[in-house]
């Protein structure tokens, strides 16, 4: 059962949070310059490092922290073309169809009105929980694709629950010839003095055994692993990279129960680090989970004078 400590961050969870505040549009596409030449500068790097890990996929995983930002990055390579990646960029109903799979995100809704983008995250423990029970909250939405060589969609938020602020998903992509793409997801968050020490209480005792995906050395020849608050952070960057691999296998609309089924197969290939819950349970509660979230956004469609298609997803 998890702590309180790992409940903290969790809970904000799921494509949510680049440790920076908003940034107004002539920003963003600044910056997805700057990170566009990043990323094309270190690829070479990066493929090396994948190259070098041990992992069943091509990734490589990493973690960085500071006094009050705690940032988790995976890179890798994916066996999909860069094209898909473009025309899901701005699918906000695709990218809740992508959030929900985390068993922390209860149910992700978009506001059809909304210009700038916002979508609604509601968060709470892994466990089943009504949408009236779990915390919400709204972030902002922003794709950068000026270029058709690169990727930038970022998911950010001023404030969050439980003292934490400041948090963002970002997903990079560059092309890596005609069927394979180079991805990077980073997921950064910051967090005052009583999630401080709320972390310092769980990992001092019953998370203290958690790991990570990063090494740190060896011990009686085993390979040792990052714990704490970094590994925490890599788990769940882990976690947003299967969904959006989920994702990219099953676009349909229709595939929802498949794409849980997958993702939970994909957790599970790392069972020292992502093993929480049984398939039969993840599938109940998601099934109930994304019934309230089509609840959720049919009613922002009636509200607004439209009617959205919320058949498919689960067959009974």
């Amino acid at each position: 059962m998890l702590g309180k400590g790992e409940v903290l961050l969790r809970r904000i969870i799921g494509f949510v949070m680049a440790g920076a505040a908003l940034v107004v549009a002539g920003g963003a596409v600044a910056e997805g310059e700057s990170a566009r030449q990043d990323m094309l500068d270190d690829k070479e790097s990066i493929l090396a490092a994948i190259e070098a890990e041990s992992f069943e996929e091509p990734v490589h995983v990493s973690s960085s922290m500071t006094r009050d930002t705690v940032r988790g990055e995976i890179h890798a390579v994916v066996d999909h073309s860069f094209r898909e990646l473009l025309e899901m960029s701005d699918d906000l109903r695709a990218w809740c169809g992508i959030t929900i799979l985390h068993f922390n995100i209860k149910a992700c809704v978009y506001d059809p009105e909304s210009d700038p983008p916002v979508i609604t995250l509601y968060t709470a423990r892994m466990y089943y929980s009504e949408p009236e029970d779990a915390e919400a909250s709204d972030f902002r939405f922003e794709v950068d694709n000026a270029d058709q060589d690169f990727l930038l969609v970022r998911i950010s938020g001023g404030e969050g629950p439980f003292n934490t602020y400041d948090y963002a998903i970002e997903m990079q992509a560059i092309p890596l010839g005609e069927e394979r793409t180079l991805v990077e997801v980073s997921f950064s968050v910051s967090y005052g003095m009583l999630a401080r020490w709320a972390q310092r209480v769980y990992f001092s005792t019953i998370g203290r055994h958690r790991i990570g995906f990063s090494a740190t050395g060896e011990e009686n020849g085993e390979r040792q692993y990052v714990r704490g608050l970094r590994g925490m952070m890599e788990r769940n960057t882990v976690r947003l990279h299967l969904a959006l691999q989920a994702g990219l296998e099953l676009p349909g609309e229709h595939q929802q129960r498949e794409r849980f089924e997958r993702w939970h197969e994909l957790t599970g290939r790392y069972p020292d680090q992502l093993r929480e819950m049984d398939e039969d349970t993840y599938l109940d509660n998601k099934r109930r989970e994304f019934a309230n979230q089509q609840a959720l956004q049919q009613a922002l469609y009636q509200r607004d004078g439209g009617r959205q298609d919320t058949s498919g997803g689960f067959a009974e």
